[in-house]
This record gives structure tokens, sequence and C-alpha cells, in this order.
């Protein structure tokens, strides 16, 4: 996520509600709100939307009961609203200039002021004390090395990567820390996208969702799965203790039913003035079920009557399919005589949430039936909950 570093210096101020923004920087940094996709059952088909997963909020549509118990496995990306600011070095890391042909990233120190960032940032960065120190060469345009007097060359700090074209002010590339925000499903590591999660620290409490939707409530982190959540799975999401405010605080999950009726009483916003966690630290509020694994279409479709000459099926599942399970056994093939052979089962390239029998020979007037084992799984283990069957027919 590229941002330029200043956003990352704002320092939260101490003490009650800030009627500006709705904020509560007094007492433990508390989640608010948690959005995240979830697919809602259609009379035909289903509809994937942003729906609450924790918390509540006055622009929040009321049949939202803000528990999500079908999330969506892939292309998910959920939302955790704090009511606060949180330190910023503490949950992203900066990019350093590039050496040896590799590139490093380093944890942004307390203290470090737009003034650092510029001293660090080439050219000139042998003043650079506060980080990304690793000495290099000073080049000349042509590559070659700087000398000194003793034919040795010049060492200078590497500085900090600068992403803008020379003449304009620096642009400084950030990512997520490893770590600073997990997702765990039924106990196993989701591993995240560094690059697309992040801290937003702009947004508040007062504007209403609107025009920018969810987007408009923050300060926010934002979670990225790198591979998509494992299907059917109990999930939490989790804050390392070295996540806090300015104040040391570590992130709760606040119990808002003891205020539901203050929030009916005094409304939402002051209501939240009242809103306390169990105990520091517990975040357990911050809980979702993924949707189960499931085939969401076929082609042809159950019932359907196709070609003989056509030599392909293909299975559109909710979920990316582990390769290991893409077997003949797996993806059994029968005609009303019996076990069909001779095809194969493949991944689509760009998609591996789709299956493709090839190699097909059909006959014709004949009738099909493909069934999908229960043991087929996403490539977390999540499996279907019952095996699948659809039929199809060919022309004479």
């Amino acid at each position: 996520m590229l941002r330029t570093i200043p956003i990352l210096l704002i320092v939260a101020s101490c003490g009650a509600r800030d009627l500006n923004t709705d904020l509560l920087p007094e007492g433990p940094p508390m989640v608010l709100q948690i959005f995240m996709k979830e697919r809602i059952p259609q009379n035909v088909g289903s509809l994937v939307t942003d729906q609450l997963a924790f918390g509540t909020h006055p622009s929040v549509d009321e049949t939202d009961d803000g528990v999500v118990t079908n999330a969506t496995v892939t292309n998910q990306k959920i939302r955790i609203i704090m009511d606060e600011l949180l330190l910023g070095r503490n949950l992203e890391e900066i990019q350093c200039a590039e050496i040896n042909g590799m590139t490093t990233w380093e944890r942004i120190p307390e203290g470090t002021t737009p003034e650092v960032l510029d001293r660090c940032t080439r050219p000139g960065t042998e003043n650079c004390t506060e980080l990304c120190t690793t000495l290099a060469p000073v080049l000349f345009d042509n590559g070659d090395p700087v000398l000194d007097a003793n034919g040795n060359p010049v060492m200078t700090p590497i500085g900090l990567a600068n992403l803008a074209p020379s003449g304009f002010s620096p642009v400084h590339s950030l990512r997520f820390i490893q770590g600073a925000v997990t997702i765990t499903c039924d106990g196993d590591d989701m591993p995240l996208n560094t690059t697309d999660t992040f801290w937003q620290p702009s947004g508040n409490q007062l504007l209403p969702a609107g025009n920018q939707g969810i987007t408009g409530l923050g300060p926010a982190i934002v979670l990225q799965p790198a591979n998509g959540l494992k299907t059917g799975a109990d999930c939490t999401i989790n804050f390392d203790p070295s996540v806090t405010d300015r104040d040391g605080e570590t992130v709760c999950t606040p119990d808002f039913a003891a205020i539901a009726q203050d929030i009916m009483d005094l409304g939402f916003h002051e209501a939240i003035e009242n809103l306390e966690c169990a105990s520091a630290g517990d975040a357990s509020g911050a809980a979702f079920t993924t949707e189960t694994l499931a085939v969401a279409n076929t082609s042809p479709a159950s019932g359907a009557t196709i070609t003989p000459a056509q030599t392909s099926l293909s299975i559109i599942f909710n979920a990316p399919i582990d390769p290991a399970l893409l077997t003949p056994a797996n993806f059994a093939l029968s005609d009303s005589v019996g076990p069909v052979a001779g095809y194969s089962v493949v991944p689509r390239m760009d998609n591996a949430a789709i299956v493709d029998i090839t190699n097909l020979t059909l006959v014709g007037s004949e009738n099909y039936s493909m069934t999908i084992s229960s043991a087929v799984a996403d490539p977390f283990g999540g499996t279907l909950p019952a095996a699948f069957t659809f039929t199809f027919s060919t022309s004479p």
C-alpha cells in the first residue's frame, strides 16, 4: 500500500469522546465495528454484501444482526474499525532502498518525524542515523563508486526507497507487519497479503455511510487474505500484544449488549461512551464463521442435454480446490452401464475454483451422472459437507 509517510505520524490526544470525530481516546482501544463480505441466500441464488461481524452503527440496516455465519472465502476484505488511533509504527513497516538487488523493510522507530524521513531519503542519506542505515557505496550516475583519498569506496546509509519520479515529493512504500493482526480458522493461520492489508488512521464514527459506504468509518485496520479463507470454519481475528494505542493499552472487543438500552435511550453516539471491555486485551468478540465448500454451478447444468461431440465439463466451486484431490476417483463419471474411464480432472489455470473434466469421449442417446466426493476440499482442508451429483444426457 503506497502512501506519503506523514499519515503515519498522527498522534492521538487523551481525554473524553472527541465530539468532532466521535473517537474515544480514553481507555483501552476498542473495536467498534467489523465489516466483511457475507453470502446471503436469496429466493434465486445468493447475494454477496458487506455485513457487520461485530458491533453496530446507526448507518447499518437494522436487519443486520452483527453476526457473520456465512463469510465468503474468496475476494474477502475485512475492515476493523477502532474507537481511537493505534500506533502505526506497530502495524506497518517502511521499505528501504534496494541494495545488491534485494529489498529490505524496517520498523519505524518511535519519534520518527517527517524531517527524519526526508533526511533518510536519497540523495544525501549520509546523515541518516535512525533507519535503513545499512551501508552501501556512494555511486556516480554511471554506476561507478565514489572513492576516498585512499581509493576505497565512500560508504553511506542506503536510506529509504523513494517511489516518486525525480523532482517530486518523496513517496514511501509501506507494508503491514506480518503477525501484527492475524486470522485463524479452525486453529489454522490464514496468510495475509501484507501489501493490500493496511492501517488507515483516517475516518470517524460521525460520518454516515452515505456515498462512501463503510470506508467512511475509521480509523480502521483492513485485512486482505492472501489465499482466501478455509471453508466451513470458525474463525477469529487476533491482535498481537504489540498493537496498542499511545498509552500502551491493548485492543479489546467491548460488550455492546450492555449498552443496548443506552443506545435506545441516548442514541448510538452518546451511548458508546459507556462501552467497556470484559478484560484488558480480550478481543474474543472478533469472530465469524465461513461458508461451507459448495458447488456453485456446473456446465452443463444438471438435467441438460448436450451433443455427444462435447469433450469437456466444468464444475464451479465457491472456493479454490486442492489440486491434489483432482482425480477421477473424486470426480466420478458414470453412464447407464457403469463407470466411465479415460478422462482428466484439471484446475482452470486462471481460476482454481473451476475444475474442468477434459478428454471426454461421450456417446449419443446416453444418460450420465457426475458424482463429486465429499473428500474434495479447499487448500486449507475444508471439505464438501456431502457428495454432490449432477446429471446430463446426450442427444442422438
